[in-house]
């Protein structure tokens, strides 16, 4: 099939390459609109592909910070309640003391 023979079809495939990033230059080999369909579609598996690697990555990288901010929250809470089992019976001997005590830590 020549250019001529099905113009509307081949315009079209060379139109879906333009809106694919693909420039003049680069579709000067192609004879028919089967070459532009094979080429488009070509064109179109690869970016489905790059963008299926791409998301796949993105979802591994939230998932790893996911991860480590739990672990985060779970060493900050073990850091304050550790904490808090050391303070609360200073605030429990601070409170229930009078001015003139002397506070005696045990």
């Amino acid at each position: 099939m020549a250019k001529s023979e099905h113009h509307e079809r081949y315009s079209w495939w060379l139109n879906e390459l333009d809106s694919l990033g693909i420039g003049t230059l680069d579709k000067n080999g192609l004879n028919n609109h089967k070459e532009a369909s094979d080429l488009t579609e070509a064109v179109k598996q690869t970016l489905y592909e790059e963008y299926l690697q791409a998301y796949s990555e993105c979802l591994m990288t939230l998932k790893r910070m996911s991860i480590i901010w739990t672990a985060l929250k779970l060493h900050i809470y073990s850091l304050f309640t550790r904490t808090l089992h050391f303070v609360a019976p200073v605030f429990v001997l601070l409170f229930e003391s009078k001015p003139n005590d002397d506070i005696v830590l045990q």
